[in-house]
């Protein structure tokens, strides 16, 4: 089957799965994957990397024939409220709890947040879900998500692209409108990696 014929069998555009094999996308979503695995026929853990190329049979107890963990959840959190610069506050809590994606399974702490604000447009659109890994390093154009406490004993978080780090600060990028911002690292709670988006 080709990538454009897989992608119509899913119902999704028909570059969405060519623009993963070509690179311009870093993955599935998790619904797509879920689909795509059933329709070829083999497990979602061989299509991430796994060691079978077959669909399992769910009475089989072969480890090597496992599919992709059902058991495993990551919460997923809201925004309840907008500030300046495209910051929002995690504070409404959680949400639900979301299967956790292959790429994360074996990550401490892998969260989720639902894109509410226009602050990184047209990469990431309001009701997109954001998967932050909390474990990977950080690289110049990584997305992240930025956490950084207020007085008031709030957190506020930024979905950006991260710039540089410097001994005292952090630069990240914001996309629309177009703009830098500076944050001391004295503030900053933590800075985790976009692992990937589900749209």
């Amino acid at each position: 089957m080709s990538p454009t014929q897989l992608a119509l069998e899913i119902n999704r555009d028909r570059n969405y799965v060519r623009d993963l094999f070509s690179g311009r996308k870093r993955s599935l979503g998790t619904r797509s994957l879920q689909q795509a695995a059933q329709i070829l026929g083999v497990s979602m853990g061989y299509l991430v990397g796994g060691l079978t190329d077959r669909g399992c049979d769910e009475r089989e107890s072969n480890e090597v024939c496992r599919t992709w963990p059902q058991t495993r959840k990551v919460p997923l959190f809201g925004q309840d409220s907008f500030g300046e610069d495209g910051k929002f506050l995690l504070d409404g809590g959680q949400l639900a709890d979301l299967l956790c994606p292959p790429q994360l399974e074996r990550v401490a702490e892998p969260y989720a947040i639902v894109v509410s604000g226009k602050a990184m447009e047209p990469r990431y659109r309001v009701g997109e879900i954001v998967y932050a890994n909390s474990a990977r390093s950080i690289g110049k154009g990584d997305d992240v998500v930025v956490q950084i406490p207020s007085l008031e004993k709030r957190t506020w978080c930024y979905l950006l692209e991260f710039v540089s780090l410097d001994p005292d600060t952090i630069t990240l990028r914001q996309l629309s409108p177009e703009r830098k911002l500076i944050f001391p690292l004295s503030e900053v709670k933590s800075v985790h990696v976009v692992a990937f988006v589900e749209r």
